[in-house]
């Protein structure tokens, strides 16, 4: 986001109150002073809710103590791509402070949450391994296909959280990415040109096959596990 600046600092902590109020309104009232923001066409904020719930709406519609998204206390919320001047929040029992930053979002950015917490009803619920761990090993490697037409696996049987795959810079043609049932003609699945690139999700290596328009042209690839 980029950032835009307050008046003051006494302008970043609003407190949201029993009667909905927009977002620049609260930030005029914290900072005791009329800003101009409404005039800036801002799309991006970060709240940061400190000591209560919090409901917010910014559809033109106005939130309750009962209905409006949940901002839970505790959580930092980063909303981009969204108008600002619509946004309207009130408190669901006492005031809340809120920290508040504003500003415009930056290319590739999209709105999330620190939030983290999951609840489950009580009641016979499973869940299976979760692997939370990032990658910590990179293996990297090239594949050539020996005959167009027959796809061949990218590699022998390794473990893998992800694999990026680039077609080589110097291939005349395209190349396809699969299943064992690939094809250059039939079954071209993911289709890759020189220097094209596509990143898998997947467990193992030997899993990923790969056929080419043209004898010995391939890919390049990196594995990550």
């Amino acid at each position: 986001m980029y950032i835009n600046k307050l008046a003051d600092a006494a302008a970043s902590l609003i407190t949201v109150t029993s009667t909905a109020t927009g977002l620049y309104d609260l930030i005029d009232t914290a900072g005791a002073s009329a800003s101009d923001l409404k005039t800036k066409n801002l799309n991006a904020v970060d709240i940061s809710v400190e000591d209560g719930d919090v409901r917010m709406l910014m559809d033109g519609n106005t939130p309750t103590g009962a209905n409006g998204m949940l901002l839970s206390s505790g959580n930092t919320y980063y909303y981009r791509g969204v108008p600002l001047s619509k946004m309207k929040l009130i408190r669901v029992t006492a005031n809340v402070a809120c920290s508040v930053q504003v500003g415009k979002s930056e290319s590739g950015e999209n709105t999330s949450s620190s939030a983290h917490e999951v609840t489950l009803e009580a009641g016979d619920i499973t869940i299976g391994n979760v692997d939370v761990n990032s990658p910590t090993t990179i293996t990297g490697g090239a594949k050539t296909v020996t005959t167009a037409g027959t796809a061949e696996t990218l590699g022998t049987t390794l473990a893998t959280k992800s694999i990026y795959i680039r077609a080589k810079s110097a291939n005349t043609n395209d190349v396809y990415i699969g299943d064992s049932a690939v094809d250059k003609t039939s079954n071209q699945q993911i289709i890759l040109s020189a220097n094209d690139s596509v990143t898998l999700d997947i467990s193992d290596r030997v899993t990923v096959y790969v056929d080419a328009t043209t004898n010995g042209e391939g890919v390049d690839y990196v594995c990550m596990s």
